[in-house]
């Protein structure tokens, strides 16, 4: 009795060691690794490159962003390396970010050393703006997690954007350089337009700390002020210029006429002088 007992305990234990063994193998056969790559802005097709207002006119200082509220479609690319015996896998990618709305993932059918692209859509939150960093994360069909990184995007929100559009038409018009330094070309002669553009020069630089604050409303104000008086220099410039326009056409018609009025005077002089004064020199007789 005792040894019929022993045999089954005997043979359970075996049962449960084979069974056991046969799914570690099943998981290690399954298991693999994986690297993933993603980079921005180059992996975003929405994202938008803009020139840095801050450093006009330099057009190879940019920066890149996805706007607020928007679909941000994005690529990842994932090269598997299979576990033993197990050249293909099920492979999911999930993606999350605080930026997000929600948490976004695919799943696709991915071979042993070939480099596979997913396609990734989330949608990023409204009313934020800074940097994010998104963490992906690459889980195979038995849920077991081959691959990780991480990347950080730029968000920029509504006002941001607008705020910057205003800030490089002004730093153009002013000839402005980074952070507020700025040289003033001599494009102006009357001392309005000359006054207008240090003023304009003064708004652009205040414009500037605003937006190096993340402040967009006082951004655009100074920056609107700055445009503003750049025009109100031009149209003083104009007006300096058809003003000594006109003076100097009318110098060059009256010089003439001075001249002509002159040699007239001259004339009646000597047609009066002579009448008064003819002369007595006669002619011979024969």
């Amino acid at each position: 009795m005792k040894e019929k007992a022993c045999i089954s305990i005997l043979v359970l234990t075996i049962t449960i060691l084979a069974v056991s063994g046969i799914s570690c193998l099943r998981v290690e056969a399954q298991t693999g690794s994986a690297s993933i790559n993603n980079y921005f802005p180059t992996d975003f097709p929405t994202a938008q490159v803009f020139l840095n207002p801050t450093s006009y006119p330099y057009s190879s200082n940019t920066v890149s962003y996805v706007l607020e509220g928007q679909a941000a479609p994005l690529y990842v690319h994932l090269n598997y390396y299979a576990g033993a015996g197990n050249l293909n896998q099920a492979v999911t990618i999930e993606a999350s970010c605080a930026a997000f709305v929600s948490t976004v993932n695919q799943t696709l059918a991915v071979t042993q050393n070939q480099v596979f692209t997913f396609t990734l859509t989330p949608t990023i939150k409204s009313g934020i703006d800074g940097t994010y960093n998104i963490n992906f994360i690459a889980n195979d069909e038995m849920s077991d997690q081959i691959g990780q990184t991480s990347t950080s995007i730029n968000v920029w929100s509504t006002p941001h954007v607008e705020a910057s559009n205003l800030l490089y038409t002004a730093a153009s018009l002013t000839y402005s350089y980074p952070y507020g330094l700025s040289i003033i070309y001599d494009k102006y002669q009357s001392p309005q337009a000359k006054a207008n553009q240090t003023l304009a020069t003064i708004e652009f630089a205040s414009a500037m700390t605003s937006f190096n604050n993340k402040d967009w409303n006082g951004t655009e104000t100074h920056a609107q002020n700055s445009i503003n008086l750049v025009k109100a220099a031009d149209a003083s410039e104009t007006a300096s210029d058809l003003q000594g326009g006109t003076t100097y056409l009318v110098r060059l018609i009256t010089y003439p006429i001075v001249i002509l009025a002159v040699l007239m005077l001259v004339y009646m002089i000597v047609v009066i002088y002579r009448k008064i004064y003819p002369s007595t020199n006669k002619p011979n007789e024969s």
